[in-house]
This record gives C-alpha cells, sequence and structure tokens, in this order.
C-alpha cells in the first residue's frame, strides 16, 4: 500500500503477511487494536496503536522492517512469539528486539514464548512509570534471562521465577524468568 491504513476508533484488528509493505504505516487509532504478524514474515511498516490496550504479536519467525509505537497505554504490549528472542529496554518503555524489528516506544508490557529470551534493560531504560503503572515482563517457556542495567537495581523475588525489578524510576513485574543478571552497579537482590 502506497499510504497508510488506519483503524479509527473502534477496536481494530490487523492481520499483516509476508511481503506486506504499508508505506504510510499502519494505525490503530482509538479502541483497543491488536497487530498480527504471520509466522515467517517480513513486514516493512510502522505500526501505532494509538489510544487504550493495544497488542503487537510476532509470529514465529517474523521480522518487522520498521518501528511499534504503542501509545503508553498500561496495557499496551508486545508478544515476541516462538522465536529466541533479545528485547533490549533503552528508554522509557522503549527499545529493540535485537535482529527482528527497528526498534519500539510506548510499549510498557513485554512477551517471550517457548524459547530462550532475553529481557535487557540498558542506560536509562526501565518499563511502566514512575509512580504509576508497573510495566510486566513473562518469559513463558524456555531458560529466560532478565538483565538489570549497570546502575543500582533492585530485584525481588516473591515466588518460583517471578518478582518485581526497580529499575531506574519505574517497577516492573516478572513471571516465567529463571535467571536474573544483576550486571555491574550496586544491586539489591531480595528474595521473600
Amino acid at each position: 500500500i502506497g499510504g497508510s491504513v488506519n483503524g479509527g476508533l473502534g477496536n481494530d484488528q490487523f492481520t499483516l503477511a509476508d511481503g506486506v509493505r504499508i508505506n504510510g504505516g499502519a494505525s490503530g487509532d482509538g479502541g483497543e487494536d491488536s497487530f498480527n504478524l504471520t509466522n515467517d514474515a517480513t513486514i516493512t511498516a510502522d505500526l501505532a496503536g494509538g489510544t487504550e490496550d493495544d497488542l503487537f504479536t510476532f509470529g514465529t519467525g517474523t521480522i518487522l522492517i520498521g518501528t511499534i509505537d504503542g501509545g503508553g497505554d498500561a496495557g499496551d504490549t508486545i508478544d515476541g512469539g516462538n522465536t529466541s528472542t533479545t528485547f533490549r529496554i533503552d528508554g522509557v518503555n522503549a527499545g529493540v528486539m535485537d535482529t527482528r524489528m527497528g526498534g519500539f516506544t510506548g510499549i510498557l508490557n513485554l512477551v517471550g514464548g517457548s524459547q530462550a529470551d532475553t529481557f535487557l534493560f540498558e542506560g536509562a531504560g526501565e518499563l511502566g512509570t514512575a509512580g504509576g503503572a508497573n510495566g510486566t515482563i513473562d518469559g513463558q517457556g524456555g531458560n529466560d534471562i532478565l538483565a538489570t542495567t549497570d546502575g543500582s537495581d533492585a530485584v525481588t523475588l516473591n515466588a518460583a521465577n517471578a518478582g518485581s525489578a526497580t529499575v531506574n524510576n519505574a517497577s516492573t513485574d516478572f513471571v516465567s524468568l529463571e535467571n536474573v543478571d544483576l550486571r555491574t552497579g550496586n544491586d539489591t537482590f531480595t528474595v521473600v
């Protein structure tokens, strides 16, 4: 498509298959929108959720040549699917999925899949809003890693492979993460 695709105010569902190119991008605008990127697809587009909670689901082996802007609502989520992925969180609710997309902004929640995933906080990276909604990470299956920044962070385990991490100014709740790497810095690790 040479132009753009806009969903309008309803709850819209976008299914994007291999070879899809949307030069002007696709936007859900209002409503709780879902973007489904099919298995083994290479898709060229910038995707935007707009207002309300939006879900961006990657199929196995999917590559997005473009970016995702969730809009920054508490339920905005990227599901990486069943491909081993490193999620690099390097800004406020922002980052990249190594080798799988150009970058994301306005995303508070990340979901892995059946393979080993790494959720790596770098620099000023954080998920959630300071004093507001917590971000979330769900590793799903696989032998997953939570890696905090090189600064002073705090991780609390309150169940098997679950707990919370305070990184920079925000708190992130996590489940199904089998490994924690505090990296360098003066960190706090607590088991309750």
